[in-house]
């Protein structure tokens, strides 16, 4: 039997246990993953104020101004949707090394 494999005698059980705080890593790890979820309610109410406010931009009778806004719009919409994925991709990391 290989000796890295030996099992533990009653003398030897603990000897090379060293204590970790494991509560005090995991904490960031959830104040991570809560913030995250904030955010992630945030950036999607902000989408939805965008909608809105994209229905709004509809009913301006300049062309021009309206077609500014729309782009204007768009945009934002755009960088809340990368924003989102990027969150989700922080979330997906924090599961891989957290193991859940």
């Amino acid at each position: 039997m290989n000796s890295l494999f030996k099992p533990a005698q009653d003398e030897d059980f603990g000897a090379n246990v060293i204590a970790f705080p494991l509560h005090r890593a995991t904490h960031p790890v959830a104040d991570a993953r809560r913030y995250g979820g904030s955010l992630r309610q945030n950036i999607e109410a902000l989408k939805g104020h965008l909608r809105t406010l994209e229905q709004v931009v509809l009913v301006l009778e300049d062309p021009q101004e309206r077609q500014r806004l729309k782009c204007r719009i768009d945009s934002q919409a755009a960088l809340l949707s990368q924003r989102l994925d990027q969150l989700a991709a922080f979330d997906r990391l924090l599961q891989v090394c957290c193991g859940q």
